[in-house]
């Protein structure tokens, strides 16, 4: 068994010396002769004989994709501008694929403090993204293609809600897509909760020594400062309502976020006894 590769083609043959000789004499003939009809017009061109006996088994693995020869014998890089150099994948010799030139997608992630963000491109191909940065989805888009990122899972832990900027698109040239953005804003939780036996005027509350909130009436009431995850409210009196004097007392006014609205915050008030 030879393996002999001859003007840009690769070809494999079994006892065959006059098929090599023939093939040597013709081969400038047949150096642009495209990849699939090869094989026919060699056997056309050659002369008749060339294909016949039992000594002779001959076939076609793959055009090089990097040497065809040109006419004037110099080398011709790329004769199949789709190709992707030195590239074939295939199960065996009998069935070569060709890997077509593509692009990357990427870009970057900003505000990510969860676990758990997944990315996926056109909806095959997942990524996990595990902090800031840039990323790149690991597979290449075929130069035909466009691309759509999306997000697959969003974090938690804290839960945040991403989005995406330039999710889309498809190069007009192949270049790799770099601009993606990822943006991960951290959840906001507000809080508040309900003020009972208001009668007087005046009554201030505030949340963690700021953030001053007057209540003219009784009903429910929401600070209008938001706090993220894990973070401490602590809702205290500043100013007692007065005209007239009223007592006060606040139940539930201190905790921790815990990823949902604080609604559950009671301000009881009486009127004081002369």
């Amino acid at each position: 068994m030879g393996a002999k590769q001859w003007s840009g083609f690769h070809t494999q043959f079994t006892n065959g010396p006059r098929f090599t000789s023939r093939l040597s004499r013709c081969g400038r003939r047949l150096a642009a002769i495209p990849t699939i009809i090869f094989l026919t017009l060699a056997l056309t061109v050659c002369g008749p004989g060339l294909g016949t006996g039992d000594d002779l088994g001959v076939f076609l693995l793959l055009q090089n994709p990097t040497e065809s020869m040109s006419n004037d014998g110099a080398a011709d890089p790329y004769p199949n501008p789709a190709m992707n150099p030195g590239e074939v994948h295939g199960s065996g010799e009998s069935d070569p694929v060709y890997s077509v030139r593509g692009y990357t997608v990427g870009g970057t992630v900003n505000g990510l403090v969860g676990t758990g963000l997944v990315l996926q491109n056109n909806e095959e191909i997942d990524l996990a993204i595990e902090s800031n940065g840039s990323f790149v989805f690991p597979e290449e888009v075929p130069s035909e293609r466009a691309y759509h990122v999306t997000v697959k899972n969003q974090p938690e832990n804290p839960p945040q809600s991403c989005y995406i900027t330039n999710p889309s698109g498809k190069p007009q040239k192949k270049v790799n897509v770099t601009h993606v953005r990822v943006i991960c804003p951290a959840d906001e939780f507000t809080v508040g909760g309900r003020v009972r036996g208001l009668i007087g005027e005046g009554l201030i509350i505030q949340n963690n020594n700021g953030d001053d909130l007057h209540i003219t009436a009784n009903g429910d009431f929401t600070f209008e400062t938001p706090l993220g995850h894990g973070e401490d409210y602590n809702v205290t009196v500043l100013a007692q309502p007065e005209g007239p004097d009223q007592y006060y007392r606040v139940w539930r006014g201190s905790g921790t976020i815990d990823s949902a609205n604080v609604t559950e915050i009671k301000v009881r008030c009486w009127r004081r006894r002369r």
